[in-house]
């Protein structure tokens, strides 16, 4: 019924702003009924936007939080499952459980970036969405996914540097004699 009242009173609205031959009588009761309705519709309105604002914001505030947590746990699974106890290769192994906590923290520090540089709402979310080709969903995923995915590279990199460093080496030392 509401919608109905502000629609009536938007089109009564609208068409005394665009008629020059409105009586002053009609004027002053579309102008009246505008108020009341542009009143309601503000106050709700308002409501929608506070409460849109706010979920926003801990969408904002909450996605990188967990990225951080998720990061740091896929950090030390990756180094109690697959960096410990390495048989030829421990100095590697050592780099990559290093480099596993070094990418959750930069991917944590990038999240928490993205967010002071984008904004602390809705808005902020989408912008950062808009990124890998989405809205505020994708924005929000993305936050989550930069830790993890740099606590993966950054152990990934650093176990392979240092495996093909040392091969590089052990190949140098081979030519040689």
């Amino acid at each position: 019924m509401k919608k109905l009242l502000v629609i009536g009173t938007l089109a009564i609205s609208m068409s005394y702003m665009t008629s020059s031959y409105a009586e002053p009588a009609t004027a002053s009761v579309a102008a009246g009924s505008a108020v009341v309705a542009e009143g309601v519709m503000a106050a709700e309105g308002a409501a929608m936007i506070a409460g849109a604002t706010a979920a926003g914001m801990a969408a904002a505030i909450a996605s990188p939080v967990v990225g951080a947590g998720l990061g740091a746990a896929t950090a030390k699974v990756m180094n109690d499952k697959i960096f410990t106890d390495c048989e030829n290769q421990q100095k590697a192994c050592d780099a990559a459980q290093i480099g596993t906590y070094t990418g959750a923290g930069v991917g944590t520090l990038a999240a928490i970036g993205a967010v002071v540089m984008e904004g602390l709402s809705t808005a902020g979310l989408v912008s950062i969405g808009s990124v890998v080709g989405g809205g505020a969903l994708a924005g929000a995923a993305t936050l989550v996914a930069a830790p993890i995915v740099l606590a993966v590279a950054g152990g990934g990199l650093a176990y392979l540097w240092i495996t093909y460093s040392e091969e590089e080496e052990i190949a140098a030392v081979s030519e040689t004699e």
